[in-house]
């Protein structure tokens, strides 16, 4: 009896671990995330460089609190980092938003300038 208890719980443990694993990444069918380029604008005093994206939502829901998640790596030895960016608005089903991040601002989180540095965009969370 202890063995079939012991199965069972098994059983559902995996089947939770498959079903968080999916969802994981369900927001890259949520949306298309598009990379437009950068350019180079003034941040304070200084100039830096300005990651520009296009964020479509593919749902037919609209979305609120949607944040971009970007992962930020610089220095030597490498430092990893997450940097989180708000949308300014509610997205409608099937409306595309444009964001634009700078590199102080996103290091701006480890209060520090790299000399190398790159980031890329590794989740989407909303409601």
């Amino acid at each position: 009896m202890k063995k079939i208890h012991w199965i069972t719980i098994s059983i559902f443990g995996l089947i939770i671990l498959i079903i968080r694993l999916v969802n994981l990444n369900s927001w890259e069918k949520d949306f298309t995330v598009k990379y437009i380029g950068i350019d180079r604008v003034f941040y304070g005093d200084r100039e830096t460089i300005r990651y520009n994206y296009e964020i479509k939502n593919n749902t037919n829901r609209t979305l609120k609190d949607v944040v971009v998640v970007f992962e930020c790596q610089g220095g030597y030895p490498i430092i990893k980092w997450k940097y989180e960016e708000p949308l300014t608005r509610i997205m409608h089903p099937k409306e595309t938003e444009e964001i634009k991040v700078t590199r102080k601002e996103m290091e701006s989180v480890k209060n520090k300038e790299f000399l190398y540095f790159t980031a890329e965009i590794v989740k989407i969370k909303y409601k």
